[in-house]
């Protein structure tokens, strides 16, 4: 068993506790007042426990990815802990099962949001618990923490981030060149309008191949996310599509993409070097193949055409990007009995340390320091040469003060939209009367 206080050291270190010298109390400074001085208040510290202890994390990833992923990383600095992997789909069928069978994670990976936990009263606010133990998460994006807040109607911190998703603007040198155009600018965005007239441009004909100028593939959104707007009101479930200029503004953007005549040719794709542009998540190079590429040296000489800038901006915000994705915190049971020690595996992975270690291998962290994009890619056979800069080029886009859960049930169909011919207004007008159907529908389920 090791020290009480050899672990309250490590802690210290890695979490950037702020401590005094007596063992039971500490000194917290809560900052400066109107006249300038520090005023501190004498409180109760609490200290971590090295009692040993078995946490059971419930992810989708299955236990080996866990522990390569973070698993043996965080028994190695908490060795009084042993990890134990729950395979959970993130569905409250799935979590009723396991409570069902007498299994009770301790930590869970919210990676399709806190509300299947809720249903299930399995929500624990850490908020005052991070408190109890003088822990500093400044190291930490403010942004990335307001989005989780955002999440809560209560504007409570229900978990804490391992990682974060950036988008980008990726580019073909080899289609610009068969063109004549010239590559986009590397350390500028572009607006969204620039870059759909650049589309039209790059769509077309040549030496028999038909290529197109742009592929949003599964991320039409991304232009809405730079306008931070709920398409529902968070309280009462009401749609907005109709009453928020947001997103007439956004879909007369949409109708010039789905307008560029030929870009939606079937023959096209990035990936075959037919598309001169796509917007992407970060790993699109960085995990090229899906981690199972063969020949990598190949597959390296395959994307050397291939860069990044930073992704398209509104014109009149030129310097915001997406408000933070791809964010899936870790987040303690409220039926756990161990909570502690599940909160010393989520800080685990918060550490400056671990975050480096994910930003090297390119996934972006949720370090708020300039080292973890000096760093980014740094040990990825992808990302060399490239680019990765244009990543982490904009400001996100704050996240509305509440995020609304009834989001989820509001649709855009644009292959619908295409068929239609209907004009803009007359769109939304019908998208919102559905979602307003659904939304209902769901309301009286949850009130049967």
């Amino acid at each position: 068993m090791k020290h009480r206080s050899l672990i309250f050291s490590i802690f210290c270190i890695i979490f950037l506790l702020t401590a005094c010298s007596d063992k039971n109390s500490s000194t917290l400074d809560h900052g400066d007042d109107p006249g300038g001085s520090k005023e501190k208040d004498e409180t109760v510290e609490m200290q971590f426990s090295d009692e040993e202890v078995t946490v059971r994390v419930a992810t989708p990833w299955g236990e080996d990815y866990f522990m390569n992923r973070i698993g043996e990383y965080a028994e190695k600095q908490l060795p009084h802990i042993t990890l134990e992997h729950i395979d959970w789909d993130g569905s409250v069928e799935n979590l009723e099962e396991l409570y069902a069978g007498g299994t009770t994670p301790d930590v869970f990976l919210a990676f399709t949001g806190q509300q299947p936990l809720e249903k299930l009263d399995s929500v624990f606010p850490l908020d005052d618990m991070l408190e109890s133990y003088g822990i500093d998460l400044s190291h930490l994006q403010p942004l990335v923490l307001e989005e989780i807040r955002s999440r809560d109607k209560e504007r409570r911190l229900i978990g804490i981030p391992q990682e974060t998703g950036v988008l980008g603007l990726y580019y073909n040198k080899e289609v610009f060149d068969l063109f004549g155009k010239e590559y986009p600018n590397p350390d500028e965005s572009m607006s969204w309008d620039e870059v759909m007239d650049l589309a039209a441009s790059l769509t077309g004909e040549r030496n028999g191949n038909v290529y197109c100028g742009l592929e949003m593939d599964l991320l039409e959104m991304a232009p809405l996310w730079e306008l931070s707007a709920n398409m529902t009101d968070p309280e009462t479930g009401d749609v907005l599509l109709t009453s928020d200029p947001k997103f007439t503004k956004y879909m007369k953007l949409m109708e010039r993409f789905y307008n560029i005549q030929g870009n939606q040719a079937e023959e096209c794709s990035f990936g075959g070097k037919t598309t001169a542009m796509k917007i992407d998540w970060h790993g699109l190079l960085a995990q090229w193949g899906g981690g199972n590429v063969e020949d990598v040296e190949k597959e390296v000489e395959y994307l050397e055409p291939i860069d990044i800038a930073p992704i398209p901006t509104w014109a009149d915000a030129p310097e915001i990007g997406p408000s933070p994705r791809g964010i899936h915190p870790w987040v303690i049971n409220n039926h756990s009995d161990q909570k502690e020690a599940a909160l010393q595996f989520i800080l685990a992975g918060a550490t400056e340390d671990y975050q480096l270690q994910l930003s090297r291998i390119g996934t972006p962290s949720a370090l708020n320091t300039a080292e973890s994009i000096e760093e980014f890619g740094a040990e990825n056979d992808f990302l060399p040469g490239k680019n990765i800069e244009a990543l982490f080029h904009t400001t996100p886009a704050e996240p509305p003060e509440f995020k609304s859960i009834w989001d989820q049930f509001v649709t855009f169909d644009f292959e619908k939209y295409q068929e239609s011919g209907v004009d803009i207004n007359e769109f939304l007008r019908v998208t919102e009367e559905e979602s307003v159907i659904k939304i209902k529908e769901e309301m009286a389920s949850q009130e049967n």
